[in-house]
């Protein structure tokens, strides 16, 4: 399966350049908003390949604010403590009046706030607000920084259903700037984005989010990329495919202005990485980076298997995969081989645990006899190209020999004597042989000296 995610945080190199050298940038980057930009640019390229992959290990349990991974044996726990530490937005309390942000993108109300910014009579999309910003450079500061706070929540943490439209709560709210900077979009950034994978107030049952993974897409809102960087900070092995990943720019550095799409991960590197002697599983159980997640409902208090599991964790206790069994096994079993109609499958022979997961010797071990048998078929066709090549390039040599040989001969009858030196008894006798390639390369013209080979004749007057 895989991930349609409509998060765009490419929307991060538009906006620094349409507010560069504003004092508007200074404002956004002193906010919370500014930890986004300090985000490895690297790293926040998407692959809904990794996300679902591990969406599809999840732990069963009765808190809906959090989710459970398990990858190698080791539990890992993304909620938003995690979310916060990986991506340093608020993710206090709301305010006292509650939620002020509607759960839906467009409202029944009409966003009365947006025409006083952008003009009566338009239903603008984010992509159409952005557009706005870049071509018309004279937009207001006051104007131009509401728009880019538009952009920035609804365009890159909430994201609701396609196309994203501003919507009536968030337009609102940008009639006062300090009290939209001051509000917690991490928390509604975390909400949005469990909301459609995990068991709670859309999805209420387990046997619906098993059919909703099994499915050949699947749609995630908010900002699911904060998962991927939890993934790459806890088992940093996986970042062994990330191309560049020793790269640490950040979008501040404005050097990477393409975003191309991130197909490195598949599951069965996914799966051989499990099996890598080298996997270190680093569970994050710690508390809040800056201290402003407040309790959460429906935590570990809720379920006593997760207080359990975390005092397990906390004290440095060793899981195995034989620990997580169960799970759905509806789906035929997974095909290792490579992609090839004229390479057979040579993983049959796997075996597979109770749990569902394919043991060490049935994954990585045959991966990397399959590997070797290619190679020695890339040796082969390699030693049969050389060897027809060399056969084509003695009959091309022995052509050209036997065209000087009849030009030579037409300027002996047509123009005088014509005396050659050097090569010319050899050509004229090599012209003769049957093996024609063979005769040519025993004489010192073969294919690996066919550079060396010059022509020097002196025409003498009758």
């Amino acid at each position: 399966g895989r991930v349609n995610a409509y998060s765009k945080p490419q929307y991060l190199v538009d906006i620094l350049e349409i507010l560069d050298g504003t004092p508007e940038l200074e404002i956004i980057l002193k906010s919370q908003f500014g930890s986004l930009f300090l985000l490895p640019v690297r790293r926040c390229l998407l692959s809904g390949r990794l996300v679902h992959n591990f969406l599809c290990r999840q732990i069963v349990t009765t808190n809906p604010t959090e989710l459970w991974f398990t990858y190698g044996g080791w539990p890992l726990r993304f909620s938003m403590v995690e979310f916060e530490m990986v991506t340093w937005l608020f993710c206090g309390p709301y305010p006292e009046k509650g939620d002020d942000v509607s759960a839906n993108s467009s409202g029944d109300r009409e966003p009365s706030y947006l025409y006083t910014l952008v003009g009566e009579g338009k239903n603008l999309t984010i992509d159409d607000i952005v557009t706005i910003l870049k071509a018309e450079l004279g937009i207001p500061g006051w104007r131009k920084i509401r728009l880019v706070l538009l952009v920035i929540v609804e365009g890159i943490l909430i994201c609701g259903t396609q196309p994203i439209r501003p919507s009536y709560r968030v337009v609102e709210m940008l009639s006062n700037v300090d009290l939209f900077l001051a509000y917690p979009w991490g928390r509604k950034s975390f909400e949005r984005t469990l909301r459609m994978i995990n068991v709670g107030s859309v999805i209420h049952h387990q046997a619906a989010l098993v059919e909703k993974l099994k499915q050949h897409s699947l749609v995630i809102l908010g900002f699911p990329i904060g998962i991927q960087l939890f993934l790459f900070q806890s088992i940093p092995l996986l970042l062994r495919y990330l191309p560049c990943a020793r790269d640490g720019q950040t979008f501040l550095d404005r050097k990477i202005a393409v975003f191309p799409q991130l197909k490195t991960y598949h599951t069965y590197n996914i799966l051989e990485l499990e099996y890598d002697k080298g996997l270190c599983v680093q569970g994050c159980v710690g508390g809040p980076s800056k201290k402003s997640c407040s309790p959460m409902s429906g935590g570990c208090d809720g379920d006593p298997k997760v207080h359990y599991l975390l005092t397990l964790m906390t004290g440095g206790y060793l899981f195995s995969k034989s620990y997580w069994v169960g799970g759905d096994d509806s789906c035929s079993k997974l095909c290792l081989c490579m992609k090839k109609k004229q390479r057979p499958c040579r993983c049959g022979t796997g075996e597979v645990h109770e749990d569902g997961g394919l043991t060490a010797e049935a994954s990585y071990p045959v991966s990397s006899d399959m590997y070797r048998i290619e190679i020695e078929k890339l040796r082969m066709e390699i030693h049969r190209l050389k060897q027809s090549t060399d056969e084509k390039l003695g009959k091309l040599s022995a052509t050209v020999v036997s065209d000087v040989m009849s030009l030579l001969q037409w300027k002996n009858s047509d123009v005088g004597s014509t005396k050659c030196e050097g090569l010319e008894g050899a050509l004229a006798q090599a012209c003769q042989t049957n093996s024609v390639g063979d005769e040519v390369r025993s004489r010192g013209i073969g294919v690996g000296e066919r550079s060396s080979v010059h022509f020097c004749c002196k025409v003498w007057p009758a």
